[in-house]
This record gives C-alpha cells, sequence and structure tokens, in this order.
C-alpha cells in the first residue's frame, strides 16, 4: 500500500524529526517556555489561513454536494 511504501522511503526523515531537539525538549518537559510560546503562535497563525483557504475553497467550489462534504472532513 502507498502509506507502507512512503514509510519505508521517509524511515530515516521521521527518526532525524523524533529526535529534534525541539521535539525532544517538548517531549520531556525541558523545552524553553518562550520556544513553546513562539510554537504555540505560529501554530495558531498557521491554522486560521489553513481554516481560511479551506473555507474559501469550499465556497468556490462549482458542486454544492462536494463543498458541504469537505467541510466534514
Amino acid at each position: 500500500m502507498l502509506h507502507e511504501i512512503l514509510w519505508q522511503q521517509n524511515v530515516r526523515l521521521a527518526e532525524v524529526c523524533l529526535h529534534h531537539p525541539f521535539v525532544r525538549g517538548l517531549a520531556d518537559g525541558t523545552l524553553d517556555p518562550e520556544a513553546f510560546r513562539r510554537y504555540v503562535a505560529q501554530d495558531a497563525f498557521f491554522l486560521n489561513a489553513f481554516a481560511r483557504a479551506y473555507a474559501l475553497a469550499a465556497a468556490r467550489s462549482q458542486d454544492g454536494k462536494n463543498s458541504s462534504r469537505s467541510a466534514t472532513c
């Protein structure tokens, strides 16, 4: 299956990500609070922009059935 192929091809990248200092600090509670604050602010900004783009795409959908289905996914 595709997900198995993608995991096999990217296992090294996943390992590097899991051992990144930010992720390790988040996991073990040693992350600098200021770094966490910036992370949450950046994530909130991204999620807001993503929601707006998703809503715009749904509003511009030519098929009303598709836009309502997308909104529930």
